[in-house]
């Protein structure tokens, strides 16, 4: 071949992501890790690892603290509880659903009911209740 390629397509996809969530409820100093890296988390917001994962691994973010009956991933801050939700999975893509909330556990919680209506589908529908954001 001794011309000019002027028809070349070129694709680039990232492949490799990071992990980031979002806290509610802070009061103070709260240490998340996932793999190696431990990282500070000071306030209300947003978070991220620099730690990069390929498609298919798994991650796990834990808080520095204990695991719950259920297995979440508790710590306490202050006079506060903090719990991960969302918090281990496996990479399809950037990771943003993390959420890490804090709260007086001891106290009930003010509840609310949630209602609606369904339609314009044929089949089935599962209401799932995570819990806590």
């Amino acid at each position: 071949m001794n011309e000019n390629v002027s028809d070349l397509l070129l694709s680039c996809q990232r492949d490799a992501f990071s992990v980031s969530g979002t806290v509610f409820g802070l009061e103070g100093d709260l240490e998340l890790s996932i793999g190696e890296e431990t990282i500070t988390v000071t306030e209300d917001g947003e978070f991220e690892f620099a730690t990069l994962f390929q498609v298919g691994d798994e991650y796990s973010i834990s808080l520095s603290g204990k695991e719950d009956s259920d297995g979440t991933s508790v710590t306490s801050v202050e006079n506060f509880e903090c719990r991960a939700r969302f918090s281990e999975d496996l990479i399809t893509g950037q990771v943003s659903s993390p959420r890490i909330v804090c709260r007086d556990y001891s106290e009930q919680p003010e509840l609310f009911s949630l209602s609606g209506t369904a339609s314009g589908f044929a089949g089935s529908l599962t209401l799932l209740n995570t819990d806590n954001i």
